[in-house]
């Protein structure tokens, strides 16, 4: 079977073995060449290592405990638990449940991207997330 310059590049770059040829290649490389083999070799125990990292990476991630909230104003906190609620409460039904005009949501909304440099809804919810404020 034969191997493309592309794919013999990608490999020798990786393995840093020395890049061959572009007419080295255009006869045809064989999986069976020695370097090849080397190279196969090395870029399987790489992804092995970046496989087995980032399985650690996920299993700490999903037992991290949630961060504390900062020190949010009673409406802005209450805000962000409706926002995060699973029930996905628009924030028509936010300002009806917490007994205000809609233009103040948005205005809890804003402040609070301002404050912690987030974009729109899915960015609160996130961070809210991240804090334990969903149930």
């Amino acid at each position: 079977m034969g191997l493309g310059y592309i794919a013999v590049h990608i490999l020798y770059s990786h393995c840093g073995c020395g890049l061959p040829q572009k007419s080295q290649c255009s006869r045809g490389m064989s999986v069976q060449d020695p370097k090849v083999l080397h190279c196969l070799e090395r870029l399987q125990h790489s992804l092995s290592d970046f496989i087995t990292a980032m399985k650690e990476l996920m299993a700490a991630r999903d037992h991290a405990e949630p961060l504390e909230p900062p020190k949010l104003g009673r409406a802005q906190l209450l805000f962000m638990q409706l926002l995060c609620h699973p029930d996905n409460y628009s924030y028509r039904q936010i300002a009806a449940y917490m007994g205000v005009e809609l233009t103040t949501v948005y205005t809890h909304r804003l402040r609070l991207c301002e404050k912690f440099n987030v974009r729109g809804k899915q960015g609160l919810i996130k961070l809210g997330t991240s804090w334990g404020l969903a149930v």
